[in-house]
């Protein structure tokens, strides 16, 4: 914590004891007195402040200080509210209304209020058996062996049972000045519970102790009325959700907490309401996560332009580039921060995903907003404070008014970034992606892509010469151009004509019985539709079906619908929910092809910057909510341009099947495929591909393997589109497209990157995709066109020395088996003859006898 004071504004505050429930902040004269009082006050929890609100002294660290503040807050409620010992019918900490409490629920109960939410909401945690050491184990508490070795805000376990269990919980608040006396928080009988504390005695019958790691807590930062968060009196409570602040003037704001332990995964989003008759105080300098993350020092800074390898021990932010159409989308930037830099980052410039690492340590940082984030990280000697938000926001909420602001989700490793990477990738697939959720299927699709234009007949008669030739695929992709009032007949034509949207009315030109024949067809053969829709523009061409926001630019010919509005939230959706039913969409493909911000900013009232954005994006995510709800079966595909949406909030509700624009250009170049499989895999199990038009170049074809793709073949009306008027290689595409489908599984499990991600003709490119669960999985590697080199030796990741692995060469039938030991050793040679190949190896684990 820095002690850099504003030398224009040299005040200080402690944090002292709260009053009726509510934070109390005393201002002092000089930092020295500060730093005093909050010594002297530490077994409460007592901090120093700046004028700001920061934090920059706490005598145990903030961690520390902030949990023995909340067990001050506890026992104070249960003294004075008289609770009764025993076992509370509800977790206290979630529903105190029965007003009893034991030891260990008292404990758990100060834990949720630091964000640890992740508790049994029927009971609580129990000390008597190996629930609670377990749970301190699962969130990586650190274990303390010595009574010695005690520090304030440990969770000491003593009293040992018959079964070897403690039965007995406590928080030590640190030693007294007699000898062998300590201070406690302790609910372990109704005189406790009824008593002030924290009491001072002797430490019997010690078993052990956990302590907090220093783990970036759930934390925000805003001004209210001018007045800095943390210094606000205001009241924190505990809800089944996580924890409510009652703002002076009555504004609720309910910081809604979700924990995944087995992920070491932090989320949590901000949600505000005000149920009074006036408006609030101005809320600005919004930062929905404003934390702090541990990391050692770096070492003295030399030349700043040394190369990152000769320096591997420094912090560095590592951010994806955010998606341009360009070879380089999502392609990893490192950039190193020393003590005293900061790195500000906003939207458009990165995509909103970080890793903060340092060796083998790291945190990563998703911010889930689909709109102006903005991220700064801050580097101090031993601390890295990440702040991330909505920017430019500078509000108040009027009466009855309600929304939410932006999420962030966080998880810290220790064990290098490779394995955080393929943790964060695990969260991503098993807990928040659609994909295999429900009834939605367990992969993404592989599909054919058709413009729009494509006629009804044509349609189908291309269906038929892909049925014929057993090409796997599972969707009927219908991209842009088939709705009213389109007329052209050419590929040339349509592209003109794309973008007169917003009347979503099937074209009768192209498809008199509204593509029922088509979906007739396609049923029969076990095929599904995928439709495009961008139902948050509108053409000026084209009558518009509902409200719309004033654009600063009159002559624009686009229209930004007023999704701000409640009204128009339900408009769409009705809208929406006709097309999927009326075309038996299993997929509905949504675009966004327009800068929304200055329309936002264009239509915000006088002293609310940032309303209408918030309003837009909270009913965007409640639109799509609706979609998932009433359509159990339906997969959601974002696109926004080729992956300019791309957030965690998105990747809770929908998959990107082509997270660039750039495969819109003619036959892309594969080595830009392999590029963005490299890039996109560190943060995402799931994303596609466009490939094509051409076929017959394996290279070039596996380069673009994904969990999805999207084959450009027979996309455009024009005759020379249909199934072999171009005589392409259908038997060679029935057997590599099989080849994917064979291996498409196994690019959502965990990803090991081979080979830096490479730039240039010269290299190889390779990835590991590896599934523990069915011991197995691929390697992928490319030798590129210049590349002089026919062997490459790499390191497997996820490696089992005492198993032995059995690879098979998909091109040459070859069968090869290595043991575990050798792999960790040697690693494992591949071999590619030719330049400009590829090379696909299987393999199989099997275990030692």
């Amino acid at each position: 914590m820095s002690e850099t004071a504003n030398k224009d504004n040299e005040r200080y505050y402690v944090r002292a004891l709260p009053e009726a429930g509510y934070d109390s902040w005393k201002e002092l004269g000089s930092l020295e007195e500060a730093k005093k009082y909050a010594v002297q006050n530490s077994v409460y929890g007592s901090c120093v402040a700046d004028a700001e609100g920061n934090i920059i002294f706490a005598p145990h660290g903030r961690a520390a200080a902030d949990l023995l503040y909340e067990a001050k807050c506890i026992c104070d409620y249960t003294r004075d509210h008289q609770f009764t010992y025993g076992h509370a019918p509800m977790n206290p900490a979630v529903n105190h209304d029965a007003k009893i409490a034991s030891c260990d629920r008292l404990v758990g109960w100060m834990l949720y209020r630091l964000g640890f939410t992740d508790q049994p909401h029927v009971h609580g945690l129990c000390v008597s058996g190996p629930q609670f050491t377990n749970w301190c184990i699962e969130h990586h508490f650190i274990k303390i062996e010595r009574i010695d070795d005690l520090q304030p805000a440990d969770i000491v376990f003593t009293r040992e049972s018959p079964m070897g269990n403690p039965l007995h919980i406590f928080l030590h608040a640190g030693k007294s000045d007699t000898e062998g006396l300590f201070y406690r928080y302790d609910g372990g009988k109704i005189e406790r519970l009824r008593s002030t504390q924290p009491s001072c005695e002797a430490i019997d019958d010690f078993m052990y102790a956990y302590r907090i790691p220093a783990l970036a807590l759930p934390g925000l930062s805003f001004k209210y009325g001018g007045v800095p968060f943390t210094l606000l009196r205001k009241k924190k409570e505990t809800t089944a959700e996580g924890i409510r602040y009652l703002l002076p003037d009555g504004v609720l704001l309910d910081c809604k907490i979700e924990k995944f332990a087995k992920y070491g995964v932090t989320r949590w989003v901000n949600h505000w309401y005000n149920p009074g008759s006036g408006s609030s105080a101005q809320i600005t300098e919004l930062c929905d996560c404003d934390i702090i993350t541990y990391f050692d020092p770096d070492p003295p800074v030399t030349r700043r332009n040394r190369q990152l390898t000769w320096e591997p021990e420094t912090l560095q932010v590592f951010e994806a580039k955010a998606p341009h159409a360009s070879d380089d989308d999502f392609n990893p930037v490192p950039t190193r921060i020393w003590a005293g830099d900061t790195r500000n980052i906003t939207a458009g410039e990165r995509a909103p995903f970080f890793d903060i690492n340092r060796k083998e340590k790291g945190i990563i940082v998703a911010v889930g907003w689909t709109g102006v984030w903005n991220a700064s990280f801050q580097r101090t000697e031993r601390e890295c404070r990440i702040k991330t938000g909505i920017k430019n926001t500078d509000f108040y909420i009027k009466p009855g008014e309600k929304f939410r602001t932006s999420s962030v989700t966080i998880l810290e490793y220790n064990d290098g970034q490779v394995k955080g990477h393929n943790v964060w990738r695990r969260y991503i697939k098993e807990v928040i992606s659609p994909i295999g959720k429900g009834k939605r299927p367990a992969e993404c699709p592989f599909s054919a892509i058709f413009w729009g234009g494509v006629t009804s007949e044509s349609l189908i008669n291309r269906w038929k010469g892909i049925i014929r030739a057993e090409l796997p695929f599972d969707y009927c992709w219908i991209d842009a151009g088939w709705y009213e009032p389109l007329t052209a007949d050419t590929a040339d034509g349509q592209r003109l004509e794309w973008l007169n949207i917003g009347m979503w009315k099937v074209n009768q030109k192209y498809h008199p019985d509204g593509y029922k024949d088509v979906i007739e067809y396609l049923a029969q053969n076990n095929k599904k539709m995928l439709v495009w829709m961008e139902p948050e523009r509108i053409r000026s061409t084209v009558p518009p079906w509902t409200k719309y926001l004033r654009h600063p630019n009159p002559d624009s010919p686009n229209r930004l619908i007023a999704l701000n509005d409640d009204a128009v939230a339900e408009d769409v959706i009705e809208l929406v929910s006709g097309v999927i039913q009326d075309l038996s969409l299993a997929c509905y493909r949504q675009d966004f092809n327009m800068y929304a911000p200055e329309v936002w900013e264009y239509n915000d009232e006088d002293g609310r910057r940032g309303i209408v954005e918030i309003k837009y994006i909270n009913n965007l995510y409640y639109f799509w909510d609706s979609l998932l709800a009433r359509f159990p079966h339906l997969l959601i595909d974002n696109c926004a341009g080729g992956g300019n949406r791309i957030d965690i909030e998105m990747l809770s509700r929908s998959v990107s099947l082509w997270r660039s624009d750039y495969y819109v250009r003619w036959d892309a170049c594969p080595e830009v495929f392999q590029m963005h499989s490299l890039g996109y895999a560190s943060w995402l199990p799931y994303s596609g591909v466009g490939y094509g038009p051409t076929l017959g170049d394996l290279y070039s074809f596996r380069s673009a393997y994904a969990s999805a793709i999207t084959v450009r073949t027979w996309e455009h009306a024009d005759p020379e589109w249909e199934v072999g008027a171009s005589g392409e290689p259908l038997d060679w595409a029935k057997k590599y497209f099989d080849e994917f489908v064979s291996v498409r599984k196994y690019f959502s499990c965990d990803f090991y990157p081979l080979i830096s991600n490479p730039h240039d003709s010269l290299s190889w490119a390779a990835a590991q995709y590896d599934c523990p669960e069915e011991e197995s999985g691929i390697i992928l590697a490319f030798r590129r066109a210049k590349s002089p080199f026919d062997n490459a030796v790499v390191e497997l990741g996820g490696v089992s020395p005492d198993s032995v692995y059995v690879f098979f060469n998909a091109d040459t039938d070859e069968i090869t088996t290595v043991t575990g030991a050798s792999l960790a050793e040697n690693g494992l040679r591949l071999h590619i003859p030719n330049k400009r190949q590829s090379l696909l190896l299987r393999y199989k684990i099997v275990k030692n006898d």
